[in-house]
């Protein structure tokens, strides 16, 4: 069963000293996402949210914790891993990556250049085919090594607030 989305809200209050980002249900590709610019985060409305994997650019990555979540707690293991992106900053590995998209841009001489351009033309900058895959993930989700650190503190702050999630759940029903 669907949370409410004051629900969530009330949930997320404790994590946020000032102001608490809006939680909204959006159909996404993703079972959610973190806008800290906007202060919003998006939970998918049509995923039973079942899986603690987490997916950014091309790569999955699947955490060694044997969590089994079930019905509604999904939506919660999501909100978490939503709210760790508030709580745990990018650190910019990506500042070699930005120059290298900054140098694209400037080459292809196009002010809207794709990421399928920039992808394809980034592969001059790379000596090994490891960094040519981490820059490609990073230009279409961010870094690997952040969704890593954000998806085990939100594991981490699941099985410590399971129980209390698991109160909410019954109190839907």
């Amino acid at each position: 069963m669907k949370p409410q989305l004051k629900i969530l809200q009330d949930f997320i209050k404790p994590y946020f000293r000032y102001k608490c980002p809006i939680v909204k249900y959006k159909k996404e590709e993703w079972n959610g996402l973190a806008n800290t610019e906007k202060n919003i985060i998006y939970i998918n409305s049509e995923n039973d949210h079942l899986e603690l994997n987490c997916m950014v650019g091309e790569v999955t990555y699947k955490p060694s914790s044997k969590i089994k979540l079930k019905g509604s707690e999904g939506y919660f293991f999501t909100l978490l891993h939503e709210v760790g992106h508030f709580k745990i900053p990018f650190k910019v590995k990506s500042r070699k990556f930005e120059k290298i998209k900054a140098d694209i841009k400037k080459e292809l001489g196009v002010t809207k250049t794709s990421l399928d351009s920039i992808t394809y033309s980034a592969e001059d900058y790379f000596k090994k085919d490891s960094e040519y895959f981490e820059f490609r993930s990073w230009l279409k989700g961010g870094s690997m090594t952040q969704h890593i650190k954000v998806n085990e503190w939100a594991i981490k702050e699941f099985r410590r607030k399971r129980k209390d999630i698991n109160k909410i759940i019954k109190n839907i029903k």
